[in-house]
C-alpha cells in the first residue's frame, strides 16, 4: 500500500519570495472595493430604517402621553396644562415633547426632533386622535379623523 500525499500540507517560501503564504494586493484590493460596494447599498437603508423607528417610538411616546391627559381629564374634568403635572418626560435622545393649547376640551402634544440639521421632524397627535407629521415645514402625512 502506498503511502498518501499530504494533500494539505502547507506551502513554503522559495528562495524567490513568500508565495503562497497569503493574499496578493490585487486579492485585498477586489476584496476592499466589494465591502465598499455593499457598505454603499446597506447604508442608507439601515438610515431609514434607523429614522422610521425614531418616529415610531416618538409616536409611541405622544399616545402614552395622550392616553395620560385622558386619565387626568376623567379625574379632574380638565387636561394637564404641562408634562410635569402628568410626570411625563420632556425630552428623549431624538425628540422634545411639549403639550400645546391645552385647555379645558381639547390638547395637541408634539414631539419636534432634536436634530439641528434640515431634516427637522415634528409630529403632533390632538385630542380627537388626528396625527400629523411634518418634516421641514411639509405635511408628509395624516391620519385620524377629519
Amino acid at each position: 500500500m502506498k503511502p498518501r500525499r499530504n494533500v494539505l500540507r502547507r506551502r513554503t517560501a522559495s528562495a524567490t519570495g513568500f508565495r503562497g503564504l497569503g493574499f496578493t494586493l490585487l486579492e485585498m484590493l477586489v476584496a476592499l472595493a466589494i465591502l465598499g460596494i455593499v457598505a454603499s447599498l446597506a447604508l442608507p437603508a439601515w438610515s431609514a430604517y434607523t429614522t422610521e423607528a425614531r418616529q415610531s417610538a416618538a409616536l409611541m411616546r405622544l399616545n402614552a402621553i395622550s392616553l395620560a391627559l385622558e386619565q387626568y381629564h376623567l379625574q379632574f374634568r380638565t387636561y394637564a396644562t404641562d408634562l410635569r403635572t402628568l410626570r411625563a418626560p420632556e425630552r428623549d435622545p431624538d425628540f422634545r415633547y411639549t403639550l400645546e393649547a391645552a385647555h379645558r376640551d381639547a390638547y395637541r402634544v408634539e414631539a419636534r426632533s432634536l436634530d439641528d440639521d434640515a431634516m427637522t421632524q415634528v409630529i403632533r397627535l390632538d385630542s380627537l386622535g388626528r396625527v400629523s407629521h411634518q418634516v421641514r415645514g411639509e405635511t408628509v402625512w395624516r391620519s385620524g379623523p377629519p
